[in-house]
């Protein structure tokens, strides 16, 4: 088929059915007006006016995207999985490990956007709240002192998450908030292993990691904001190296991280 200049015409494909009831689950699972599960089949065929099996195409995309997950047989039915940051998290590590990216890097990227979500929080509103709530974190990080284990490492881990999640900006904390997902799957398997070796930090570093901690929730409290990037950016210039010994790639599937 030509056009009428001799060219060969374009052909438009209509978008199909399945892709256009996919597109508007969707936007409900996304605005919240879907929650938990997703209708029945029979009221969704009833709804959209359209074949079983373009519904069921339309479930595989939703699938695919990680946001239900079909349950088959004769309790099936699609429950919904919102958008996490735990979700962003993973796809994030696929795609660093498809590229090869090694953990230095992902260390490197932390000293970036780390130390700007504590100058963040620290410019909120009401940064002493922030503070008193980062200061419970570490008042149960210090409960682990006298722990050596991955214990004592995810109770330190919790302390970075407050900050994202407290730093006033949900852009940089879903950021922040992955990239931190990806490096503690790392940091805590790097735990177990020194656990097992015997080669955990000791106790006075450990206390390094209170004090810091401490040194951070202190100027956010005090509202200052390049004091608090500061003190964040040298903690982990001191503490990640512990775990970026190896520059190992990073693993999300497969082979452990180490």
């Amino acid at each position: 088929m030509t056009a009428g200049n001799g060219k060969p015409a374009r052909e438009f494909r209509p978008q199909r059915v399945a892709e256009l009831v996919a597109d508007e689950l969707r936007r409900q699972i996304i605005t919240g007006e879907l929650e938990s599960e997703l209708p029945r089949e029979e009221i969704l065929l009833d709804r959209y006016n359209v074949s079983r099996p373009s519904l069921r195409e339309a479930f595989r995309i939703l699938e695919t995207e990680g946001l239900i997950q079909v349950r088959r047989g004769r309790v099936g039915g699609a429950e919904i999985r919102p958008p996490s940051v735990d979700g962003a998290a993973y796809q994030l590590g696929l795609v660093l490990q498809s590229k090869h990216v090694h953990l230095s890097d992902l260390a490197r990227a932390r000293l970036a956007i780390e130390p700007a979500c504590a100058e963040m929080a620290a410019s909120t509103d009401d940064p002493a709240a922030i503070a008193a709530e980062l200061d419970e974190l570490i008042v149960e990080n210090e409960a682990l002192l006298e722990t050596p284990s991955r214990e004592f490492t995810e109770s330190a881990q919790r302390f970075h998450e407050g900050i994202s999640r407290l730093c006033g900006n949900m852009t940089l904390s879903l950021l922040a908030g992955a990239l931190e997902t990806v490096w503690n799957i790392h940091e805590q398997h790097w735990a177990e292993e020194a656990t097992t070796e015997g080669s955990y930090p000791d106790v006075d570093l450990r206390r390094e990691v209170i004090k810091a901690h401490r040194a951070i929730s202190r100027r956010i409290g005090k509202g200052d904001g390049a004091g608090a990037s500061r003190a964040m950016r040298s903690h982990l210039e001191v503490s990640q190296p512990f775990v970026d010994l190896r520059d190992v790639p990073l693993r999300v599937v497969g082979t452990s991280p180490r």
